[in-house]
């Protein structure tokens, strides 16, 4: 996680946030890895500890707490910091569920060899760049969009301490948190990244982009 974020906060000083076609192909690409991750990860860990019902309702419980946080967002006339706010709080929730897992043993970290430069270049930093970029968009002082960026790790491993901490979770309990994150990654891939990045370009490299991060995310995922 920390090599992508560092990474990102370097690229990001090179970039130009408002070239508009690069930011939608990088926003188009996350996107395609947040569908595969949703059904790989979110999903999958849910309906194999529960059944299809408990699963649904978790996921429907996620989209509605999204749908909530959203409305409040939209009183703001900035519509990329609506966004920007969105994909931070869906990108929040996924981190604090995933140290979680990590904590309590349901997943690993993978900390060397190919699986890692995959994570790291095509699925972990995709996910940061559109973060900050949108971020960037939406505020003028870079200082917020950053200060976001670094906030993510701390919920990281504030998240790993919390799951070893503990030790154990009931395997039910948590396939609704995992089922309410995945509620949460739906909602933000249809309700705030993929508009976001249609406001600013859209083509046939758009499609390109998100069948090319649907591939690379069944490629990592299955491996």
């Amino acid at each position: 996680m920390l090599p992508a974020i560092i990474t990102c906060f370097l690229l990001t000083r090179c970039i130009n946030n408002r070239n508009k076609k690069l930011y939608s192909l990088i926003v188009f690409f996350h996107a395609g890895t947040l569908i595969i991750n949703l059904l790989f990860s979110q999903l999958d860990y849910a309906l194999k500890q529960t059944n299809i019902w408990i699963m649904s309702s978790s996921v429907l419980c996620g989209m509605m707490l999204c749908t909530a946080i959203d409305s409040s967002f939209k009183k703001q006339a900035n519509e990329y910091a609506q966004h920007g706010k969105m994909f931070f709080f869906n990108i929040a929730v996924c981190t604090l569920v995933h140290g979680i897992s990590i904590g309590i043993g349901v997943e690993r970290i993978e900390n060397s060899g190919y699986i890692f430069l995959i994570a790291m270049l095509f699925i972990e930093l995709p996910k940061y760049l559109s973060l900050t970029l949108t971020l960037l968009c939406s505020f003028r002082q870079r200082v917020y969009a950053y200060t976001c960026l670094f906030i993510i790790p701390v919920l990281f491993y504030i998240a790993i301490f919390t799951g070893s901490y503990f030790g154990h979770i009931n395997r039910v309990l948590f396939s609704v948190i995992k089922g309410i994150s995945g509620g949460v990654m739906l909602y933000t891939v249809f309700g705030a990244l993929i508009p976001a990045a249609l406001k600013r370009h859209f083509g046939k490299s758009s499609v390109f982009a998100v069948v090319s991060g649907i591939i690379t995310a069944i490629i990592y995922f299955t491996f």
